[in-house]
Formats: C-alpha cells, sequence, structure tokens
C-alpha cells in the first residue's frame, strides 16, 4: 500500500496472524483442547475478515475504482485456489476456507462502494440474522466435503450436502455469517476516513457500544452457545457461529482497535507489526508449514509440548515477517500478486 502505514491497523492485523497460528496448529494438540484455548482461537478469523473488509472500505473510500478491488480480489481467490492445491490437496473452490470469503467480501465492496457506511452497517447486520434461519432451514453439517486432487474422499458430512451450502452456511467460512464481518469492516473503514477515529466513531461512542456488545453478546453465548463442534482438530467455538459469539466478536474488535489506536506505537510491538505488514505471505507459510513438516514430527502433543511447538512456529513466521521487510523496500514495482504477498 503507498503512502504511510496505519501502525495500529498493521498491529492488530498481526495479532490476529498470532491468534491463528496456534488455532490452525490445534490438529497436534491431543484432545479434548482446554476451553480457554478454544475461546481465545475463535478470535482470529472474525478479526482477520474484519480487517480486510477494513481496507477494502477505505480504498474505496478514497476515491479507488471498483477494478482495483475486484483484480485484487481475483488475485485472493487464486491464492485461495493454490492453498487448496498444493498445500491441503483438495480440489478447490469447494469447502470455502477464509481467503475465499475474503476475497468474496472484497468484490463485494467494490461493487457496493458508493453506499454510505451506515448502509454497509445494515447489510451486515442483515447477514447475521439470516445465519440462524438459513441454519435452520439448510442444516448444519458436522464436516464439510473435502474431495482430493485423485477424487477420493478426504473428509465426508454425515449426509449428502452441496458445495452451494458449504458456500452459503456451513463451509470452513460460510457467507454466512462471515460476510457480515468483512461489511462491517467495510463499513468502519468508510466511516473511519470521515472521522480519522479507529471504528469512524467518537471515542467514547465506540468504547460504549464495544463494550456493550460484548457484555450482551456473552450473556446470549452462555445461554444458548450452540453445538461448538470440532472439525478435523479444529476446535474454535464457531461452528457453528452463534448470535452470541457475532455480538462479542463485534464488540471485541471495536476494543482491540481502540486499544491499538492508543498504545501501539512503540518497539514492543514490532513483532505484531512484522506480521501485520506480510499477513498473506505469513499466513501462507504457516499453513505449508502445518501441512508439510510440523505433523510429521508431532502428534497429540500435551498442552506444554504444544505450547513450545507453537512458540517456535510464531518465532519462525514473525521471523519471515522481518526478512520480507528489506525485499518490499528492494523491489520498485512488483507485479500486484507480489505486492500483495510481500505487504508492499
Amino acid at each position: 500500500m503507498a503512502g504511510v502505514r496505519d501502525t495500529s491497523i498493521d498491529v492488530v492485523r498481526g495479532l490476529a496472524v498470532l491468534i491463528m497460528l496456534p488455532a490452525n496448529a490445534a490438529p497436534l494438540l491431543a484432545e479434548p483442547h482446554p476451553f480457554a484455548f478454544r475461546l481465545a482461537s475463535s478470535f482470529a478469523a472474525p478479526l482477520f475478515v474484519f480487517l480486510s473488509g477494513l481496507m477494502a472500505g477505505m480504498s474505496a473510500g478514497r476515491g479507488r475504482r471498483a477494478g482495483y478491488l475486484w483484480q485484487r480480489a481475483l488475485w485472493v481467490l487464486c491464492f485461495a485456489a493454490l492453498v487448496d492445491v498444493a498445500i491441503w490437496r483438495i480440489v478447490p473452490f469447494t469447502t470455502m476456507d477464509v481467503l475465499y470469503l475474503m476475497a468474496v467480501a472484497m468484490l463485494v465492496l467494490g461493487a457496493l462502494r458508493r453506499l454510505p457506511a451506515w448502509s454497509l452497517l445494515a447489510l451486515a447486520t442483515l447477514v447475521f440474522a439470516l445465519t440462524p434461519l438459513l441454519q435452520a432451514w439448510l442444516g448444519y453439517s458436522a464436516a464439510p466435503l473435502e474431495i482430493g486432487l485423485s477424487g477420493a474422499i478426504q473428509m465426508a458430512p454425515e449426509q449428502p450436502v452441496s458445495v452451494l451450502q458449504h458456500w452459503l452456511v456451513d463451509g470452513w467460512f460460510p457467507l454466512c455469517p462471515w460476510l457480515g464481518f468483512g461489511l462491517l469492516g467495510g463499513a468502519a473503514g468508510r466511516a473511519r476516513l470521515a472521522r480519522a477515529t479507529p471504528t469512524g466513531l467518537p471515542r467514547a461512542w465506540s468504547l460504549g457500544l464495544s463494550a456493550a456488545l460484548v457484555a450482551v453478546g456473552g450473556g446470549l453465548w452462555w445461554s444458548f452457545p450452540g453445538a461448538a463442534l470440532t472439525r478435523e482438530g479444529y476446535s474454535e467455538l464457531f461452528y457453528p457461529p452463534a448470535p452470541g459469539f457475532l455480538l462479542v466478536a463485534a464488540g471485541a474488535i471495536g476494543l482491540l482497535l481502540e486499544a491499538a489506536s492508543a498504545w501501539a506505537r512503540g518497539r514492543a510491538w514490532a513483532p505484531l507489526r512484522a506480521l501485520g505488514e506480510a499477513s498473506l505471505a505469513c499466513y501462507v507459510g504457516h499453513l505449508a508449514l502445518l501441512a508439510y513438516l510440523l505433523p510429521v514430527l508431532f502428534d497429540a502433543l500435551d498442552g506444554a509440548a504444544f505450547a513450545v511447538v507453537v512458540l517456535g512456529l510464531e518465532g519462525v513466521v514473525i521471523g519471515l515477517g522481518f526478512a520480507l521487510r528489506p525485499l518490499r523496500r528492494a523491489l520498485r514495482s512488483p507485479p500486484l500478486p507480489v505486492r500483495m504477498l510481500v505487504g508492499s
């Protein structure tokens, strides 16, 4: 991105990656997973998707043409398909992983770039409201269908489901509710440009509303936690996402943005900034390690051993983030996919 980077956004995005690493390494941890681990792991994805929408909303608000966002979205789709084929070795465009979701959110925000922030907020609310209705109507599969490149079934749901259902409601990150976080981020990005505040709201309003969402959502989530399924060792509490979780996640994002805006400027935050600056490269890199190296070395780790392995993984990925800084400076006019990958 041209111009001066927003340090607070890089720090929050780096935090999302930092939380995502142990969440994605969860199959190495012996089950059952501790509740605190499952709870913490659940907030990486909404934060990651929200920030993608935030950047798209800010780009549109700065007068970028729709083609700019659509071009970036198509490259994200290419990266998503590459991850499926080269890392997970499954047929792409089937299980709706997070990069597919982010690409769709960018396409939607490009198409809706002229809508004001309140309209995007209303659409996000609609997506969230539709989610439990679609879950009740279509059902929610405990496991999404995964088809290997050879055509063999690698993961099978308990009953036949369509790819469309995975994209809508029960893939890894289906449009309902996850597109809502992208739209919410787009609304915040648009409002952020207008008010020059972390969420686009006055600080007191932002803190109060975010805290209220966490409090109300927490009570609702405690009362109606949902099935909280574990899928292939992944144990985030959003399989399926309960309404209370959606409220808590939205409120937690607001609080994190405010906190990062106030505090995230010292040297202590440098590792998170390095992760956030090159989040796509760090994301793809850690998936490759989790797919090809770590399962060969480790399995069914206890809590202490898992913590050591995750700390090592985080050290490697943070090192990758720092290593990409001189490369970004050396690259004069790299192609768009290279810029996206290294964080230029």
